[in-house]
């Protein structure tokens, strides 16, 4: 499986990888995350959006799949939501680009 490594530190989320990827792939691509330790407690979504068009993931041991719903497009923004209690921590957005095949 391929692997999209991404930090958050606070409302910061940063791609650590520049790896490239190939639009079309089906459960093949999952998102690994590196959390501050302020953050490990919180509850994590990853949020996947093209356009108007959002999936949501949960991030359980620091990971998620990449859902297929995204995987057919050049590219797609990765968010990861963070909840404990009443509060409700958004990062920035991510894009992930992908090369499309003929």
């Amino acid at each position: 499986m391929k692997c999209i490594h991404l930090k958050v530190d606070g409302q910061m989320l940063n791609r650590l990888d520049n790896e490239e990827y190939i639009a079309g792939s089906k459960n093949y691509f999952k998102c690994l995350f590196t959390f501050t330790e302020d953050l490990k407690t919180y509850r994590k979504v990853a949020k996947f959006r093209f356009g108007s068009k959002e999936d949501y993931q949960p991030i359980l041991n620091d990971q998620c799949i990449v859902p297929n719903s995204m995987t057919n497009f050049r590219s797609f923004c990765i968010q990861v939501l963070m909840i404990k209690d009443k509060q409700y921590i958004p990062t920035n957005e991510v894009t992930i680009r992908q090369e499309v095949t003929s």
